[in-house]
């Protein structure tokens, strides 16, 4: 029997319906588990829970369920796995659709020390832009994609800021705000309006391939305009390891990075040949996640943000190097890709 597992982010919302499908369906039946090429920590999402409690009904193997479409290459599972975009997701052979040269920004006369492009508004991406716009408002070159909702699937595009009733949410508004902040927080997303800086929609990203292509390039012909990315990945929770092309972007346009990313993600990045910037920053927070991971990424743009022009332009010319050697390293990527093909 196929289950499809709807997951976008730290988020499982079709939970409530896999639960009842389980319910009725009877011991003896081989499971497969369709991720639709998502890369979400089966075990922290409770997915792994949910199965292994199936099984246990019916005393039945964990053989005899099988993932498929699933792209998290850190998480060790007890079943089968078919299709799975191991060791690499499909976001690097994507990056073919919008392949460029390696450029060279330095050194540093932009307005904006650091560039920040959302998507969907999950609850640490909404509360990381409010922040940011606190407090280095004129050191963000800002970009939010124009909201979309997809008629007939359920799932507003960006979410909403609070809960959504039956979904399994990894982390709440509370997690990241004390109580007291929200209603402040609320106000700021009703009053501000957020500029897409290519004109383009949620739609546009998770549109087909051609249009990720286009969406991508469209962004990398801003570049100029800032020295540092701050990337806010998808999958921010648990043993996973998913780069999608907020990470992939960044290298390709050759741009030194912060990530708000899962636990290790650096340090993968890093078994995968990338070199990262822990020579001019201190990059202690990739073994943090969540609100800690995001303090510890604020104390780097603090101190960034007070250097005087001079070390900054030394450190931002370092960090060029290092991420030169990072486009040549995801050329051997694409390189690899095209001889397989």
């Amino acid at each position: 029997m196929n289950i499809s597992i709807q997951v976008s982010g730290d988020c499982w919302y079709n939970q409530p319906e896999i639960e009842q499908l389980l319910a009725n369906t009877p011991g003896n039946t081989d499971l497969v588990l369709d991720l639709n090429s998502e890369g979400p920590s089966l075990q922290r999402l409770g997915i792994s829970s949910v199965i292994d409690a199936w099984l246990a009904q019916h005393n039945q193997d964990p053989a005899t369920v099988t993932v498929t479409r699933w792209s998290n290459s850190a998480e060790q599972i007890r079943y089968n796995t078919r299709l799975c975009s191991i060791p690499r997701s499909h976001f690097w052979r994507m990056s073919h659709l919008y392949k460029t040269e390696p450029v060279d920004y330095f050194p540093h006369n932009t307005n904006c020390l650091f560039g920040l492009f959302l998507g969907r508004g999950t609850i640490p991406r909404n509360v990381i832009l409010y922040q940011i716009q606190q407090q280095w408002a004129d050191k963000f070159l800002i970009s939010r994609l124009k909201s979309y909702t997809p008629e007939g699937t359920g799932v507003p595009e960006p979410w909403d800021i609070r809960n959504q009733s039956g979904w399994k949410l990894l982390e709440s508004l509370s997690d990241w705000l004390p109580d007291n902040q929200h209603e402040q927080l609320f106000e700021f997303f009703r009053t501000t309006e957020f500029t897409s800086i290519d004109n383009r929609t949620v739609r546009d990203q998770f549109g087909d391939t051609a249009n990720h292509g286009i969406h991508n390039r469209s962004m990398l012909e801003h570049y100029h305009k800032f020295s540092i990315e701050l990337v806010c990945e998808t999958y921010t929770l648990g043993n996973t390891f998913f780069p999608t092309e907020k990470t992939i972007r960044p290298i390709m346009g050759t741009k030194p990075w912060l990530i708000h990313g899962p636990p290790s993600y650096i340090q993968r990045l890093k078994q995968l040949g990338f070199q990262s910037f822990d020579s001019l920053w201190d990059e202690r927070y990739d073994q943090l996640e969540g609100p800690a991971r995001w303090a510890a990424m604020q104390k780097i743009i603090n101190t960034l943000t007070r250097l005087n022009s001079v070390s900054l332009n030394m450190l931002l010319e370092q960090a060029h190097q290092i991420a030169l050697f990072n486009r040549q390293q995801l050329n051997k990527f694409l390189d690899h890709d095209n001889q397989n093909v």
